[in-house]
């Protein structure tokens, strides 16, 4: 016996009210139906989308308030980044500039005059030198060891 002749004689067992129901499509399609559905469809919402001109209008005004609101930012977002990429410019090219009369500067020093200028640097600074016993002292409060001293020079 094949399925397909077992199934309407289980059904009969498990459900009989199921079993003796007719066999037929319930449901019916009005003639037409589908070729007039898209013309039906366009006409309730064209119906329900109609609003009074002052409506209308006030949308319209809505709308174009928030555009000029978005442009109005855009413009500022784009005139500040300007403003902030033309300042980095102009900072780069007074760094230069300064670089250029540093480098003039330097070229025209000659080195012996660099050398006399720190020796006076030194001599006027060597006034404030530091005694032999104020360093014996030092190193003996901090208990610093010869060997550490010798070891590191």
């Amino acid at each position: 016996m094949n399925i397909e002749d077992r199934v309407p004689e289980d059904i009969n067992k498990i459900a009989p009210t199921l079993a003796g129901l007719e066999k037929r499509n319930p449901f019916v399609v009005p003639e037409n139906y589908f070729e007039n559905l898209p013309g039906a469809i366009q006409d309730k919402i064209s119906s329900s989308n109609q609003l009074p001109w002052y409506e209308t209008f006030q949308q319209a005004i809505a709308v174009s308030r928030a555009g000029l609101a978005m442009l109005i930012i855009l413009l500022a977002i784009t005139a500040g980044l300007f403003y902030l990429d033309h300042n980095r410019e102009t900072g780069r090219k007074q760094l230069v500039e300064q670089d250029q009369r540093n480098m003039e500067i330097l070229v025209e020093v000659e080195e012996a005059e660099l050398v006399e200028e720190l020796i006076a640097m030194n001599d006027e600074h060597s006034t404030d030198r530091i005694s032999e016993s104020e360093i014996e002292n030092y190193l003996i409060d901090n208990h610093t060891e010869l060997n550490q001293i010798m070891n590191e020079l």
